[in-house]
């Protein structure tokens, strides 16, 4: 049985993949910038509140994805932190 391992071009994904192994707490890799600090990880939650309320309640199937999207679109453009959801930061697991 052969096993794919899929590594990302993105080098600073990569290190941040790396970097989320080291602390991990649950079977799915975060992004390590969620517990940079306490001011970080409050924008982080209030940009998923925001898309949270950006997205329409009757998505069920994939609605985690469309969440994230926003999440990342919030924190890029008013925030200009880059931030990776956790479908990127768990590659080769599919998430709905």
């Amino acid at each position: 049985m052969h096993r794919v391992v899929y590594l990302p071009k993105n080098k600073e994904l990569s290190r941040r993949i790396e970097e989320a192994k080291k602390w991990r707490d649950s079977q799915l890799l975060t992004d390590p910038i969620e517990r940079a600090d306490k001011e970080t990880a409050e924008i982080i939650k209030e940009a998923f509140e925001k898309a949270n309320t950006m997205v329409d309640p009757s998505i069920i199937t994939g609605r985690c994805h469309a969440i994230w999207g926003y999440v990342k679109k919030i924190l890029e453009e008013e925030h200009g932190i880059t931030w990776f959801s956790p479908s990127e930061m768990n590659p080769g697991v599919m998430l709905d």
